[in-house]
């Protein structure tokens, strides 16, 4: 939010810009009562940059192994299933409860200060399971420490070919990702607005760079006009807006 503001107020030059993930642009405005930029008004959009895919991950002593096994669990045992996040907001967190409300259950929320925190505690089994980026927990997964029950991309990792998509485990249409993109000062020139998306392509578009950056860290890019962009943050913050709504989510601080 800081570094949102500074931007917001920079000289609309081209020098100053924002990496951003979605809780800057589409979810904090619904957490907080009052932030200190508009960030449909405030911004010009660049391009998006990247998404991460999210996994559901297990204790392996939870009695699950696929998404509907934990929706059945958790009817079974309404609210007592605990899952962690990274914050309150965090992409962790609103994703579960669109899973919440997708399947009809419920589950206990545990925040925690970080996906790292909340990663140790499942696999130390004081908390049943979690949403996190893919490149966060593949390591524990294959070491057998966590279980992965679900993948949150519209097809299967290539590094976890055996484990189904959440959308093809009883949840259509589901998807759990991050994502990324660049912004600049409202009224930034449109020239200097579409050089940079230009520059930004050919790097997302370098098969070096994709094989070895983006590929090796669970990431994707997203490619399109600054038009494309701003459309596509106009339908996201439409998107969590009624899923902090719906589920009643407040920062307090």
């Amino acid at each position: 939010m800081i570094g949102a503001d500074q931007v917001a107020k920079a000289p609309a030059d081209g020098y100053t810009l924002l990496l951003t993930a979605e809780l800057t642009l589409v979810t904090l405005p619904h957490l907080h009562e009052k932030i200190p930029y508009d960030p449909l008004k405030d911004f010009a959009p660049i391009t998006a940059l990247v998404s991460a895919t999210q996994a559901l991950v297990a204790n392996p002593s939870l009695p699950v192994n696929t998404v509907k096994d934990l929706v059945a669990l958790a009817k079974s045992k309404p609210g007592e299933l605990t899952y962690g996040s990274f914050g309150i907001g965090s992409t962790g967190h609103l994703n579960m409860e669109m899973l919440q409300a997708t399947t009809g259950v419920r589950f206990n929320h545990i925040p925690y200060n970080g996906a790292g925190p909340a990663m140790t505690d499942v696999i130390g089994g004081h908390i049943g399971f979690m949403f996190a980026a893919l490149s966060i927990v593949q390591g524990n997964v294959k070491a057998g420490k966590l279980r992965m029950i679900g993948v949150g991309s519209n097809h299967r990792s290539s590094e976890f070919p055996e484990i189904p998509t959440i959308s093809e485990s009883g949840v259509p249409g589901f998807e759990a990702k991050s994502w990324f993109g660049l912004v600049a000062p409202a009224g930034t020139p449109r020239d200097i607005i579409t050089k940079i998306n230009q520059d930004v392509t050919k790097i997302l578009t370098d098969k070096n760079f994709a094989k070895d950056y983006l590929a090796a860290q669970g990431l994707e890019p997203i490619l399109g006009t600054p038009e494309q962009f701003a459309a596509f943050i106009r339908s996201e913050t439409v998107k969590w807006g009624k899923v902090v709504k719906d589920a009643n989510i407040k920062v307090t601080k």
